[in-house]
Parts: C-alpha cells; sequence; structure tokens
C-alpha cells in the first residue's frame, strides 16, 4: 500500500494511543494516525472528514464507541470503523456489529496483529463497495443514457424499473405512471404474450402491439430475457423494446399502394366491351 492510510484513533489512554500508533505505524509505513482523546477534537475531526478509517475505543471517558460509531455512520457513510477495546462485551460486540461495525478486537497484546489484519479487510472492504457503487453508477448512466426503452420486471411482469426513452416511447407523463404496472397490461395481446413471457428461455425480435398511456396502438419489438439466480429460479427479467411504429407505417404505405396496383391490373386485365358499329 504505497498511498497515504489516515486513520481516525479515538482513545483517551495516552500508552494505549502509543501501542495503537506504533503498531499500525509498523504494518503500514504510509500511515498517517489523528489521535483523538476528547470530545472537542473529535467533534473537530469528523467535520473535516479527512480520514479512511477510525479506530475506537469502547469504554471512553465522554463517550462510548457505539455513539461514535452512530455518529461517523451519520455523518460518513460506510466509512469503516473498527472497535478495539478491552471493557466491552458480547452484548456490545453483536450490537456494534448490526449498527454497521467493521470489525471488533479485544484489547490484549495477543490480539494487536489481529488489529492490523482487521483494518486492512476493512479497508479492502470499502474499496468493494466503491468499486460496486461505481459500476452500478456507470451501470445506472448506461441505463438511462441509452436511446433504447429498456426495462426491468418481477417475475410476475410487474415493471420494477424502466428508463426515460420507454417513458417517452408508451407517452407516459412520468416515470411513476409506468413502474408498478403490469406489462401485460400495455398490450391488447396480454394472454399471448403473457404465455411467452412466463417461458424459461429469452424472447428475441418478438414483434408485440402496446396500447400507449394515452391508448394509441404502439408497435414494438420486444427482446427479453430471464436472470436467473444460481439455482435456476429466476430473479426478475430484463428487456428492451424497439420503436417498429415508423417501419409498420411503411409497411401499411407499401401495403396500400400493392392493393391500388392489384385494384389497377385487374382493371387493365378486364376486357373491355366491344360497342357495336
Amino acid at each position: 500500500m504505497n498511498e497515504l492510510l489516515r486513520i481516525l484513533l479515538v482513545e483517551d489512554d495516552p500508552s494505549d494511543r502509543f501501542l495503537v500508533s506504533t503498531m499500525l505505524a509498523r504494518d503500514f509505513p504510509h500511515v498517517k494516525i489523528l489521535e483523538i482523546n476528547g470530545p472537542k477534537a473529535l467533534s473537530g475531526a469528523l467535520q473535516a472528514a479527512n480520514f479512511d478509517l477510525v479506530v475506537t475505543d469502547y469504554q471512553l471517558q465522554w463517550t462510548t464507541g457505539l455513539d461514535v460509531l452512530m455518529e461517523i455512520r451519520a455523518r460518513l457513510g460506510d466509512l469503516p470503523v473498527i472497535m478495539f477495546t478491552g471493557t466491552g462485551t458480547e452484548e456490545v460486540a453483536v450490537a456494534g456489529m448490526k449498527a454497521g461495525l467493521d470489525d471488533y478486537v479485544l484489547k490484549k497484546p495477543a490480539h494487536l496483529v489481529r488489529l492490523t489484519a482487521a483494518v486492512r479487510t476493512a479497508l479492502e472492504r470499502k474499496r468493494e463497495r466503491d468499486r460496486a457503487r461505481s459500476a452500478e453508477s456507470f451501470s445506472r448512466s448506461l441505463f438511462e443514457g441509452l436511446p433504447v426503452a429498456l426495462f426491468r420486471t418481477d417475475p410476475s411482469g410487474m415493471i420494477t424499473d424502466a428508463n426515460e426513452a420507454l417513458v417517452s416511447l408508451l407517452r407516459c407523463p412520468a416515470r411513476a405512471a409506468l413502474v408498478g404496472t403490469s406489462l401485460f397490461d400495455w398490450t391488447p395481446d396480454a394472454n399471448v404474450f403473457r404465455a411467452l413471457y412466463q417461458r424459461t428461455d429469452p424472447i428475441h425480435r418478438y414483434p408485440l402491439l402496446l396500447r400507449s398511456f394515452d391508448g394509441g396502438p404502439l408497435w414494438v419489438r420486444a427482446d427479453i430475457r430471464p436472470v436467473p439466480d444460481t439455482r435456476g429460479t429466476i430473479l426478475f427479467r430484463e428487456g428492451l423494446f424497439h420503436d417498429l411504429s415508423e417501419q409498420k407505417s411503411l409497411e401499411d404505405r407499401l401495403r396500400k399502394i400493392e392493393e391500388e396496383l392489384a385494384q389497377l391490373r385487374r382493371r387493365l386485365e378486364t376486357p373491355v366491351p366491344k360497342v357495336p358499329l
């Protein structure tokens, strides 16, 4: 780890602060430790929020480690917090883990190694959460930004998410008019489409007639795939609608022209009655 690691150490015992700081500095060469021994210093540090991880004792002269944890969660979200204490109990440990504590380490010489391991694990978990959020943000950005009507439904067909392109395609006034409705409510061919939709294989390039929010007909091409868990149970389905309105309009115009040509051919092929001289 070459980047600077900033650790907030909340501890009111000078000897314990020295012990923990020495141990962390030994195992993390690029570490900066801010030692906190009172409420004013803690308040200032939380306001600055210039650290990567917190190590706190449980029993402090002015508060408890659980209160420190709750304040950090309220103000700084999922910043890693490790409790290193010799005065806590099993109930304290359970309460801390339920409140979002990353780890609970007993304050004993033999556990100092475990403290540094807990720091490494907590930091790695934080990096994983950050990567996951970044990936989710990127995925959401694509979902919203693509000019293709995208949606997700639960296994029953209820729409749980839809992008703006689908809202626009169905001429809905807002996303709320779409999310929470059944996908089958948007098509007059509900029974046929439901039978196809509930199969376990994907739907590819299926021509589907939809009914827009204002009641008008709308032809789309549907591509939908089920997303199962590791046991094969379908968690949700996701899909897209490609607008075929322009294509259908051209097809209707072509069909009309063909009908008119056929009528013209029939008229031309009809024998002209002879006019007697």
